[in-house]
C-alpha cells in the first residue's frame, strides 16, 4: 500500500488571510485569539517560513517557548507535515506521538504511526512493530467513525481522506493478521483494502496468502 500523505487538509489557523492562502494546515486555532503578542509572531513567523528545515526549527522553538499555546496542536500538525517533507521518520513518530498526548483520536496522527510501524515491522521481520502498528489501526478505524469533516474541507474531500486512512488502518491489521496466522482477521482487513484499491498487488497478494493460509488451516484440522 502506498503511503500518500496523510495531513488532513484543513484552514491554516487564527490568521484569515492565511487561512485563505494555504488551504492545506490544520485551523483548530482558528475561532481562538491570541492574548500575548510575541507567541503570536513566534508562530506566523514559523508558520510561514518556506524552508521546511527551517520551519521545523522554528515550530521546535515555539512549542518549546510556549509549551501550552493555544496553537500547541496546530503547530504539531504543521510539524508533523515538514517532517513529512523532509523525510524524516523518527521525527514524525515523534511528533505524532506528541499529537496523540492532545488528541488522541487524531487521524493524521494515528495513521503516521500505523504505517511507520507497519513499514519498519516489514522491514526487520519485528512482530512487536507489528502489533502495534495494528493497534494504532484499530484505533484508527475507531476514531474515523466520529471523525468530522475539517473547516473548508468539502464532504467529497473528505470522504477521500477518510478512505485513504482506512486503507492504512486496514492494511496494518491485515498484514498482523499474517503475522499471527491470526487469517480471518488478516482476510476481513485485506479485503476491505482490496475492495478500495484492487490495482494494488502487494494487497492483492496478501489477501491470497491469508486466503491460502486459511484454507491450509482448515484442512490440516479436518485431517
Amino acid at each position: 500500500l502506498v503511503f500518500a500523505t496523510v495531513a488532513v487538509a484543513q484552514q491554516a489557523p487564527a490568521d484569515p488571510q492565511a487561512a485563505q492562502q494555504n488551504a492545506g494546515q490544520p485551523s483548530t486555532s482558528s475561532q481562538k485569539t491570541f492574548k500575548d503578542p510575541a507567541e503570536s509572531n513566534a508562530f506566523y513567523a514559523a508558520y510561514n517560513t518556506q524552508d521546511p528545515a527551517a520551519r521545523a526549527t522554528a515550530l521546535e522553538s515555539f512549542l518549546q517557548s510556549y509549551p501550552n499555546s493555544i496553537a500547541k496542536q496546530d503547530a504539531l500538525e504543521i510539524l508533523l507535515k515538514t517532517y513529512q517533507q523532509l523525510n524524516n521518520s523518527q521525527k514524525m513518530q515523534d511528533t505524532a506521538k506528541n499529537l496523540l498526548q492532545i488528541d488522541a483520536h487524531n487521524l493524521t496522527a494515528l495513521a503516521v504511526l500505523t504505517y511507520l510501524n507497519l513499514s519498519q515491522g516489514q522491514q526487520t521481520g519485528n512482530l512487536p512493530m507489528l502489533a502495534q502498528a495494528s493497534q494504532y489501526g484499530q484505533t484508527g478505524l475507531q476514531a474515523i467513525q466520529t471523525a468530522k469533516a475539517p473547516e473548508g474541507v468539502p464532504a467529497a474531500d473528505w470522504d477521500k481522506q477518510k478512505k485513504t486512512f482506512s486503507m492504512i488502518f486496514e492494511n496494518a491489521i491485515g498484514i498482523n493478521g499474517l503475522a499471527t496466522k491470526d487469517y480471518p482477521t488478516a482476510q476481513k482487513a485485506l479485503s476491505a483494502v482490496v475492495a478500495a484499491q484492487p490495482d494494488d498487488v502487494n494487497s492483492v497478494f496478501s489477501l491470497a496468502q491469508s486466503e491460502l493460509k486459511a484454507g491450509d488451516m482448515a484442512f490440516n484440522e479436518l485431517g
